[in-house]
């Protein structure tokens, strides 16, 4: 977690000597680490330079925090804790023993591109929930997706970047007006412009955001109206999308199924066979035989 010591202004990555899993810059405006710090200790007062999120996922030892303006405060020690830290928010904290956490970290230009330039940006302030299981399991699923080294591209993570900022504008956000939900569909001509980006594409590494600027739409509105014109996900939509292609090159016998795979557009052969098989029911090796 980049963080800056007030005073001073040294920099540091609160977690970089402890970080076992990182997505390091495979997504847009937002990064994750997961981390086991086998020690205690405890930061001088400084602040974050992004948002960040903190998951806990063990039980820890004693801990307190101390924000802006405000005494040391205990922090609940128990697993599955997730807590929101506002870029540029003040803040200190110690712990006594070991604990193992996942950090993922918003740029504010992230929250504006979520949101669109026609919102006003939101103040966003600490929260904290130990019950709040659907963000708690977004974090969990992007985590899943650096394990698996991004199997779907960037555009999975991204999407799932999208719903986790929507989240915290909700939770931690003094708007007084909630996220406006776009009833009306993709124009036919914004929604043939995106499909057909996404065809001359498929090969690629498709970005959320390109696709929200060809709509002209921020990320959340995007996504949203996407699904309402296409009655899926965009992530979901350019699966079947490579599947289709792949149905066409498994025809061709001079292509072995690794070279099928990647003119799709799956890095990783493994992915390309479990997604064909769950959407056509055959793996490409018994969809190919099939054809003969």
């Amino acid at each position: 977690m980049e963080w800056a010591e007030l005073g001073t202004g040294r920099a540091a990555d609160l977690v970089a000597d402890d970080t076992c899993l990182s997505s390091g810059r495979a997504w847009k405006g937002m990064s994750l680490q997961q981390a086991h710090v086998p020690r205690g200790g405890e930061t001088p007062e400084g602040y974050a330079l992004n948002h960040a999120l903190v998951l806990t996922t063990s039980e820890r030892a004693k801990t307190e925090r101390r924000l802006e303006g405000s005494s040391w405060k205990s922090v609940p020690t128990r697993p599955m804790t997730v807590e929101f830290l506002p870029a540029g928010m003040p803040f200190a904290i110690r712990w006594q023993g070991p604990s193992d956490a996942i950090v993922l970290e918003l740029a504010p230009t992230l929250v504006v591109n979520v949101l669109g330039s026609e919102k006003p940006e939101p103040q966003l302030r600490f929260w904290s929930s130990t019950d709040d299981a659907l963000l708690i399991g977004t974090l969990l699923a992007l985590v899943d997706d650096v394990r698996a080294g991004f199997p779907c591209g960037s555009l999975y993570g991204e999407g799932l970047g999208a719903s986790v900022v929507a989240q915290v504008v909700r939770n931690c956000s003094t708007m007084s007006e909630p996220l406006a939900r776009n009833r009306m569909g993709l124009s036919p001509r914004r929604l043939r412009m995106v499909l057909d980006y996404l065809q001359d594409n498929l090969e690629g590494d498709l970005s959320l955001q390109r696709l929200a600027e060809l709509a002209n739409m921020s990320l959340d509105g995007f996504i949203r109206v996407f699904k309402q014109s296409m009655g899926v996900s965009p992530h979901q939509f350019v699966l079947r999308k490579r599947v289709e292609r792949a149905q066409a090159l498994l025809g061709n016998a001079t292509l072995s199924l690794t070279e099928v795979g990647l003119r799709s557009g799956f890095a990783d052969q493994s992915h390309f066979s479990r997604t064909f098989h769950r959407l056509i029911g055959f793996t490409p090796r018994q969809y190919r035989n099939a054809l003969r």
